[in-house]
């Protein structure tokens, strides 16, 4: 008799729902039957990605960064969060009946776990900076909190010197922690070079947006071959600007794997799903970190220190200068997922 596992993903940007496409394809190669919850671009993005699959609308969070206060984000957004949890509570619980799962794995949401089903949460954040020591305290512990209700930690990084994301990875215990390495849906291939540059988009409005108007105008002056893959799941055609700089809307996995490997450097957002991608492949990297997001400016800074990757501010990005530095930093590569072992962990 098959097994079912219902794998919950949050929708923040793409990050989360592309970092969990290695883990619908593993349940998938363990012939479960597979349903997949989200909600807005990543539920878009994952029915594209899975259409054979059965899908589920969870509550949207409603997280936004229209502040470069990170206080006046928590605060602007902190009860619709909240309100998503306690509705998506309900609504697990009713799946749970409907379709009887024997499993659920949750990509960093917090209501989606049962009492009655054996639930894994996977997140890599687990300390919270705020910028403000009490407020991070806060947050840290309201996270810990809301972790600890489920039965299995999945953490996406290494518990050594090689973790990628620092501090904000390390376990509160070693009971139900598990770090399963970096997750990416990429896989390094050599190609044949087609572009100097490839910008990838992603994450939360209005943010996203302002991003690639900062963007376009930088690459006025710069005589590379670019492609701009904007980030936005909705049909459009490709077209270019400055004859040389091609733009997309977006991309599927299989796609995007060849894309960046055909491509010398990547500039994207300091998110931790992104990291682990430029990891997996190899790729050196610009990254410029959502303004008012601190775990992104915090990723930033981290990897920039280790001399991994060249981050600048998106207020202060300057194309020119950031490709004069970029030979400073060094790249790592990590290899492929390897994720043979993580289902005997449930």
């Amino acid at each position: 008799m098959q097994s079912t596992v219902l794998i919950a993903i949050l929708n923040w940007g793409l990050g989360h729902a592309t970092r969990s496409i290695p883990v619908i394809k593993l349940f998938l190669s363990k012939n479960y039957i597979v349903h997949i919850a989200s909600d807005g671009e990543a539920l878009l993005f994952l029915q594209k990605e899975f259409p054979q699959l059965e899908f589920h609308t969870l509550p949207t969070y409603g997280i936004s960064y229209p502040y470069r206060s990170i206080l006046l984000n928590v605060l602007s957004s902190g009860f619709s969060i909240y309100r998503a949890i306690y509705r998506e509570r309900a609504m697990i619980e009713s799946l749970v009946k409907k379709i009887k799962p024997d499993l659920i794995i949750s990509d960093n949401r917090y209501g989606a776990w049962s009492k009655e089903v054996r639930s894994v949460i996977m997140t890599h954040q687990l300390k919270i900076i705020l910028g403000n020591r009490l407020l991070s305290l806060f947050a840290t512990g309201f996270i810990k909190g809301m972790v600890n209700k489920f039965d299995i930690v999945w953490i996406p990084d290494y518990n050594n010197s090689n973790s990628l994301g620092g501090e904000l990875s390390k376990a509160y215990s070693k009971s139900k922690y598990i770090y399963i390495g970096p997750l990416s849906r990429f896989y390094p291939i050599k190609l044949e070079k087609k572009y100097d540059i490839a910008i990838v988009l992603s994450g939360p409005e209005p943010q996203r947006t302002k991003l690639e108007a900062i963007i376009i105008e930088k690459l006025k002056n710069i005589d590379k071959k670019v492609i701009l893959v904007r980030g936005k799941v909705e049909d459009g055609e490709d077209y270019y600007m400055y004859d040389r700089v091609k733009v997309v809307n977006y991309m599927l996995s299989e796609d995007l794997n060849n894309l960046l490997n055909q491509s010398e450097l990547i500039i994207a957002r300091s998110g931790y799903s992104t990291i682990m991608d430029l990891a997996v492949l190899g790729k050196k990297a610009i990254l410029i970190p959502t303004p008012g997001q601190t775990e992104q400016e915090y990723l930033a800074k981290h990897l920039t220190d280790k001399k991994i990757y060249y981050s600048v501010s998106q207020s202060e990005f300057d194309l020119e200068k950031a490709l004069e530095k970029i030979s400073e930093y060094s790249g790592v590569s990590i290899g492929g997922n390897d994720l043979k072992n993580i289902i005997s962990t449930i």
